[in-house]
């Protein structure tokens, strides 16, 4: 599951047991076009005990920043606090979580100091990416380095394209090292892609 710790502002992918309604889900689905067996591999006594009736709601366990920008956007809820709004919702997210994607959406710059959305926020609000991500594709477009920018953005979507095998660190280190930015990952990044890029045209 994605888990994220608004305290820390880090997220991570979990490993996690099931819930009892996953469990029931999935034991549904073996015998959905034929009969069939449905293995578990826990015990009863974990079932019974240790395991949550219904799984953590996506929105207790995921950064709010989108959330956020999509209340401040809609007419429907002008002059009403993002607090207010989440809190009537049926499974509600912690103050933490809250307050935090507020003070990191005003970090960037699509808040003002009282949580008005400003003219960053509103085209952030259009996209379908993390803030940061997002605040990288606009100010691309604005500064004329798009498709770097759009490189950047991709790297930082995914895992590292560097690997480190276990037996040629040092010859994978060596490698990286031609491209590396004292003060960037994410400019050693481009300038490796950038360095495939020219390789493959070359070899076309």
């Amino acid at each position: 599951e994605r888990r994220f710790a608004p305290d820390k502002n880090m997220e991570s992918l979990d490993t996690v047991w099931v819930s009892q309604a996953n469990a029931k889900q999935r034991k549904g689905r073996a015998g959905r076009v034929r009969h069939g067996y449905c293995f578990h591999l826990y015990t009863e006594f974990r079932y019974d005990l240790h395991f949550r009736t219904d799984p953590v709601p996506e929105i207790q366990r995921i950064p709010l920043e989108q959330m956020v920008l999509r209340i401040k956007i809609l007419p429907c809820f002008k002059n009403k606090s993002v607090e207010k709004v989440l809190s009537r919702i049926l499974e509600p997210p912690s103050n933490l979580g809250i307050t935090s994607a507020i003070a990191r959406l005003q970090d960037v710059g699509a808040l003002d100091p009282v949580s008005n959305l400003s003219p960053l926020g509103y085209h952030l609000a259009q996209l379908p990416v993390d803030v940061r991500v997002g605040k990288i594709l606009i100010f691309g477009a604005v500064f004329r380095c798009l498709d770097s920018a759009l490189t950047i953005a991709a790297a930082l979507s995914h895992k590292s394209p560097f690997t480190s095998p276990f037996r040629e660190r040092e010859a994978a280190n060596k490698a990286r090292s031609k491209f590396l930015a004292v003060a960037s990952d994410q400019i050693t990044i481009l300038r490796a892609y950038k360095a495939w890029c020219g390789d493959r045209k070359s070899v076309v």
